[in-house]
């Protein structure tokens, strides 16, 4: 506190010397208020100058930033627009999905009728299991890997009796929706299982009467898939076939 109240003291001291030093210097100059008034009118005018180039300059960018900003709106609208056209034209198609899966669950019975009532005369059934178990055989050792792990995941629902969001079934096998979307409409309508509800767009997804043989040796198939894979993807599968299981448990 004591040395801020020295400070003032000195500033003031040194105020007062300056005032009388520039009277003793310039008091019987008579042209000092001109030469003063000379100085202030030019620095007015220097800064009168400097403030309306400053301006000019600003207004021009915020002009080129209005414009700017218009632009980018009008590219926002346009894509907004074609992104509704879009989501309305998806939304057409997948409205239309229930039924054509209905469609070919009604071929798929009938074709499924029509070989047993081939096969049932001329063969055994034990010819005719065989038959079924070479069929998913060949769907194991073609289906991609993708495929191969959607496969695991809704063999598990059954054996663990428990349903799954699609977006869970991307989420643990790291495959994408649409493709899982497809594959599970692919399997399904080739009868490897039967679903509870065919709008599981929105609804859970729970299996039932998977293909026996199918449940047996799924898992085995997964394993082969990641024995026979080389490193760092070997890993991302081993991760990847440990998630699903955690997710069942």
């Amino acid at each position: 506190m004591k040395n801020a109240v020295h400070f003032i003291y000195i500033i003031i001291f040194l105020i007062i010397t300056i005032i009388l030093l520039i009277v003793s210097k310039f008091g019987n100059q008579s042209q000092l208020v001109n030469y003063v008034s000379f100085a202030l009118t030019l620095t007015s005018l220097i800064l009168g100058l400097i403030s309306i180039g400053y301006s000019f300059l600003s207004n021009t960018t915020f002009t080129n930033n209005i414009s700017s900003i218009n632009n980018a709106a009008n590219r926002l609208d346009t894509s907004s627009n074609k992104i509704s056209e879009i989501s309305e034209v998806l939304n057409n198609r997948l409205d239309e999905i229930p039924n054509l899966i209905k469609i070919i669950e009604n071929k798929v019975d009938s074709t499924h009728t029509a070989v047993i009532a081939y096969y049932g005369n001329s063969r055994q059934p034990e010819q005719i299991e065989s038959f079924a178990n070479n069929i998913i055989d060949n769907v194991l050792l073609t289906t991609s890997i993708s495929g191969a792990f959607i496969l695991y995941t809704l063999a598990c629902t059954q054996i663990k009796n428990k349903s799954i969001k699609l977006e869970d079934i991307e989420s643990i096998t790291d495959v994408q929706n649409n493709y899982a979307y497809g594959y599970i409409v692919s399997a399904f309508s080739f009868g490897i299982f039967q679903l509870s509800d065919v709008d599981f767009t929105n609804n859970p997804i729970k299996i039932s009467n998977m293909n026996d043989y199918l449940l047996q040796n799924i898992d085995a198939r997964i394993k082969t898939i990641i024995e026979n894979t080389s490193l760092p993807q070997k890993d991302v599968f081993t991760t990847r076939y440990n998630v699903i299981n955690g997710y069942f448990e």
